[in-house]
Order: structure tokens, then sequence, then C-alpha cells
């Protein structure tokens, strides 16, 4: 596969993951779906997902996670065969962590097979603990499934996690739920505020979003807890605000921003491969791609076009709050995250 120059020289070494959205196909359809407008019955070839994966590890990529969609909908017709040899691949190429995330709407048998040793972290996507609450957004039917197969997962022996979209209908018990989770068996949740930031997504997330007060209340209570060691389990939490005296007080320490670091790619089936995953649901991309080439995007079209480089902390978001100053979505300071922790940078 060949690869413009410049796309090489973006990265500089500083490659640290891989978000490889396998498929656009899902089972659900969540009425906040951040992904809404690329759901499509596509999926990124085999080859070429091993051909890239190749090309990213050997640019220091070491972590995996695979998405989609539904990432356990690839190759579904054949029993997963393609996803189990890509997993196995990735593994034996060399990454270090794979995680898989999943809406957990899978058929039971899916767990029991060998060929997800290689798994890291299967990542369930679940709102609530309360049935009515989660299936509000997400389906009826949609949470006994996704706690029966967590449960199930734990039972087996499978690192877990959970991804919970934080949203009008669960944002006042999210206490209760890391306590539900802990007595399943759950060591993590990773929680997403939906929040409206000016952006494309505003347009197709429903109106399931929290204010930023409500939002800023939860992190304050939550990154207490957490700091005083309070909580049953590990809970990753992004701060999303900081005022203005603050952040003027050390910019630097709120700057964090994966396309200013070149830290990642997010590669889609529709061929192209972005950082910043704000720019989903727009034609914004850092390059394009086919089987054979991976071209650099250039233009107004692209993520590292000069005019948005200069805004800051954040180039995509395009609302603050009450003159606070918006950080970036994946902004988790000092929290446990695996691409960090032997890592230093000046946001964390």
């Amino acid at each position: 596969m060949k690869i413009d120059k410049e796309f090489i020289d973006y990265f500089d070494g500083n490659l640290k993951q891989v978000f490889l959205y396998i498929t656009d196909l899902c089972n659900l359809s969540c009425d906040y779906c951040l992904y809404k407008t690329t759901i499509a019955d596509r999926s990124i070839e085999y080859s070429t997902a091993c051909k890239m994966l190749k090309i990213f590890k050997e640019y220091g990529a070491k972590k995996l996670t695979l998405i989609g969609g539904e990432p356990t909908l690839y190759d579904v017709e054949n029993d997963n065969k393609k996803l189990m040899s890509l997993i196995k691949y990735s593994a034996e190429i060399g990454y270090e962590y794979i995680r898989l995330d999943t809406n957990g709407q899978l058929d039971s048998n899916f767990l029991l097979t060998s060929s997800l040793k290689d798994v890291s972290d299967f990542a369930f996507s679940l709102d609530s603990h309360i049935e009515n609450v989660n299936d509000k957004y997400r389906g009826n039917g949609s949470y006994k499934r996704c706690v029966s197969r967590i449960k199930q997962a734990i039972q087996i022996g499978y690192p877990t996690s959970v991804t919970c979209c934080v949203n009008k209908s669960n944002s006042s018990h999210l206490s209760e739920f890391v306590y539900f989770l802990a007595d399943i068996g759950v060591p993590v949740v990773n929680f997403h505020p939906l929040l409206e930031m000016g952006i494309e997504r505003d347009k197709f997330t429903g109106f399931s979003h929290i204010d930023p007060q409500t939002w800023i209340n939860i992190y304050s209570e939550m990154r207490r807890e957490v700091e005083n060691e309070s909580l049953p389990i590990k809970v990753r939490i992004p701060n999303r605000y900081v005022s203005r005296p603050e952040y003027d007080k050390e910019p630097k320490a709120y700057n964090y921003c994966p396309v200013r670091i070149g830290e990642r790619v997010l590669v889609h089936p529709d061929g192209n491969i972005r950082i910043c995953a704000l720019c989903i649901g727009t034609k914004m991309s850092i390059a394009t791609y086919d089987e054979n080439y991976i071209n650099f995007q250039e233009g107004n079209l692209s993520e590292i076009f000069p005019s948005r480089l200069k805004k800051k902390p954040c180039m995509s978001q395009q609302k603050n709050f009450n003159g606070t100053v918006p950080l970036c979505i994946s902004y988790k300071p000092h929290q446990d995250e695996y691409v960090w922790n032997n890592e230093s940078y000046d946001s964390m």
C-alpha cells in the first residue's frame, strides 16, 4: 500500500492507537447514535484492514479498538471468521492491547470461541442499571441482552468494561450505576456525556443532550470520589470544561488534542481516515484510502487546515458555557489509560 509522505510526516513517531471502524452495520438504532450518518451496509475489506494495521503498527501504534457500527457483525454470515482472524493477526504483529467495542446484543455462542483470547477488553455499551431508562434510547430488550452477555463474559474470565453515554434520563443516577456494575463484576466504567457542541453531531443525536452545568456538577463530584478512592471500580470520566481563569493560569495543562499530537487514527469503511471523532458526520479527514493508497487530505477539508489548528484547546467544539473553555472529549487527566501509563504528555 502506497502512502503520501505528508501522512507519514504528520505522525512523526507519535502514533499510539488505532480505532478501526470495521463495519458500518448495526443491529440497534439508538436515538442518540453518534455514528447515525455513517450507518450503512459496508465494511472494510479484510485484506485492506490487515495492510493498514501493519502500517500503523510500524509507525508506533500499540493499542487497537475494533468498533463500528457493531463490530461483532463483521463477517457474521461466516461465523465472524474474518473478525476472529483480524484479532489474531493484530496480536501476532504486535498490538499489545486490543479492545472490542460491542452493544452486547450478541448470541451467547459468540463469547465461547477460543479466538477471543487475544482481546484485552470487551467494552460493552450500557447506559443504566434501570431497564426502561437504558431501553428508552437503545431499544426494547437491549438491556437484558447486554447485561446477560456482560455476566457471561465475566464468568468466562474475559476482561470487561462498560461505556455509558450520559443523557437526560440517566444523569441523575450515575453513582448508583457504578455500584450496580461493581455488583455484577465489571471493573471499569467509561462515561461519555452527550453535550451540544455547535457541530454537525448536534443535528443527529436527538434530544438526549444534558446541559453543561449538569455535566460540570457530575464531573466535580465524581472526580472527588475518584481521587478519594471511594468508588468500588475504576471510573474514567472526561473533564470537558474548565473556567477561563483556570485555563489562563496554565493553558498547557489543558491543551491535549489528538490532532495536534498525532496520536491516533480513526479508520472508516467509507474510505476516510480521521483523527478527531467530532469530525464524524462531516467531510473532514486527515486522509482518504483505498486498497492500494493512503492519500493525504489537503485544503479546507483537512483536519489540520491551518485556521483550525489555531483554535485551542479544542479545534472542533464551537460552544463554550458561561465563560468556560471547552476541552477535548478525550481529555481525562490522571486516569488509567493504557496508552498513557508510561507516556508523558503536557496535558496529563
